[in-house]
């Protein structure tokens, strides 16, 4: 019938190898791809419509999420030396004390 797609995919699995596709990876590919789509076309709609309340719930929602993405940066370099330190005695009748600002 077929030459053996099903004996070679075996013996790959037994051997070790990775067998799939690339499934997970597209569909998060396009999941990103539908969310842009939305996005644009949500801001779109508001640009001729200002007095509708939905749209300007749904500018608002993408203004906050816009907002509230973090960025994490790997590997960079540690920060320099503090610059604006200043000492400031506290004297109190009984505490004598030196805080730095």
């Amino acid at each position: 019938m077929g030459n053996g797609r099903d004996k070679r995919k075996k013996a790959k699995e037994r051997s070790g190898e990775v067998v799939g596709g690339k499934g997970q990876a597209k569909t998060d590919k396009k999941t990103a791809r539908n969310e842009d789509k939305k996005e644009r076309r949500t801001m779109k709609a508001l640009e001729g419509n200002e007095d509708d309340i939905e749209a300007l719930l749904a500018q608002f929602a993408i203004e906050d999420k816009s907002r509230q993405t973090l960025t994490v940066v790997a590997d960079c370099p540690p920060p320099g030396g503090r610059v604006s330190a200043s000492f400031v005695p506290y004297t109190a009748p009984k505490i004598n004390e030196i805080i730095m600002f």
